[in-house]
């Protein structure tokens, strides 16, 4: 079970990730890049906010992940806490993203390769 919210989390995290390369790739065509950048971004607010509500709703805290990073260890914990502002963080960029699409159309001397 720990080990699942964490693959969960980290996807979510990961999906953004792919979205801010992919999306600027499409930067030429604005309303295609608002739409993609939607889907990716809702993709991993379902991911995030699936971990959010078991870890608000769930058993209490999950087992923390070590991520080694050479000599240093930092522990990652999703408690009920933190599955509060999980949820806020998915949340928000999905909101973001649909507003964009059409705001975006605006400012057409804008180069979007920070969408």
């Amino acid at each position: 079970m720990t080990a699942d919210i964490f693959t969960r989390l980290f996807a979510g995290f990961a999906v953004l990730a792919v979205a801010a390369v992919v999306t600027p790739l499409l930067a030429r065509k604005r309303r295609l890049a608002g739409i993609v950048n939607l889907a990716f971004v809702s993709v991993s607010a379902i991911l995030l906010l699936t971990v959010a509500f078991e870890a608000v709703f769930g058993h209490g805290a999950h087992a923390p992940l070590t991520l080694n990073l050479g000599p240093i260890a930092i522990p990652i914990l999703v408690d009920g806490f933190s599955g509060l502002f999980l949820a806020i963080i998915a949340i928000m960029p999905e909101m973001n993203a649909l507003f964009s699409i059409r705001y975006l159309d605006h400012y057409q001397e804008y180069r979007l390769a920070g969408y």
